[in-house]
């Protein structure tokens, strides 16, 4: 599944009130951040689709001024009742996802065992022809770390998360990509990448990241890696190859023993 098809689950999802024409605000404040040069490109019973001067975000309506709320027909138990219906959407999707991933994968190893021993698996989601599957990953030049640089190589494969700290769907894989990054800390780097400034991204205080994370200010990496929506990673395996490019959910710790071993 493409991560269009992702965006548009999470911004679109139980009685759209549909944005017939671009709003634009000078700034907009949203809870404690401000976004600056901001054009509303969607609107849900729940989020806000906003670009803003330093990207795209998804912004919730219930952190907007009560003005804002009313223009765009908030409604508390309407809200409420619709991120019930995405986290019910999100788990059946992420479940389908990694059953397709890894049934993939087991057919690869079946139809690989006379084959050379070299041969690689590969994860796949075939949809979006314009993925970057089996190709050379982008540099990862970020434009500021927010934690300590990672050494670049090592032998290491590569899951590179793109995020944002406004995106509920994102914060909920934060926690799973913790736990890959401790599993497979020999063989595998989690690096997170957000458009975000270090003042956004501390607001978040829960979950916590532990893995390395930072700055794509201009969105460079992001566009160089077709990435249209968040939560979206590209996994690249140890000679920089992508292996993998979409939602999170489809890289689950088996799928990734299976790269890892070659």
């Amino acid at each position: 599944m493409s991560c269009r098809f992702i965006l548009l689950l999470c911004a679109g999802i139980l009685g759209a009130a549909t944005v017939r024409a671009e709003l634009r605000f000078a700034t907009l404040a949203v809870g404690a951040t401000t976004y600056t040069n901001v054009t509303v490109l969607d609107a849900s019973a729940t989020d806000l689709l906003i670009r803003h001067r330093e990207g795209m975000a998804n912004v919730k309506l219930r952190e907007l001024p009560a003005e804002l709320q009313e223009r765009f027909r908030y409604d508390a138990l309407r809200a409420e009742s619709a991120e019930r219906q995405q986290d019910a959407d999100t788990r059946i999707y992420q479940q389908s996802v990694s059953q397709r991933v890894w049934d993939r994968i087991a057919e690869q190893k079946a139809a690989s065992a006379a084959a050379e021993a070299s041969a690689a698996y590969k994860f796949a989601d075939a949809i979006d022809p314009k993925s970057l599957l089996d190709q050379p990953a982008p540099p990862l030049a970020l434009t500021e770390w927010f934690t300590e640089k990672p050494e670049p190589g090592g032998g290491k494969a590569t899951l590179v998360f793109f995020w944002n700290s406004q995106s509920e769907p994102c914060r909920r894989v934060i926690p799973e990509l913790n736990a890959l990054q401790a599993k497979f800390t020999n063989d595998l780097a989690v690096i997170g990448v957000t458009t975000e400034t270090a003042a956004q991204v501390e607001q978040m205080t829960k979950p916590k990241i532990e893995f390395p994370h930072g700055r794509d200010s201009k969105s460079a990496v992001a566009k160089a890696a077709g990435v249209s929506s968040v939560p979206c990673v590209l996994l690249v395996d140890r000679e920089g190859i992508v292996r993998y490019q979409g939602h999170p959910a489809a890289v689950t710790a088996d799928a990734l023993q299976v790269l890892l071993a070659k």
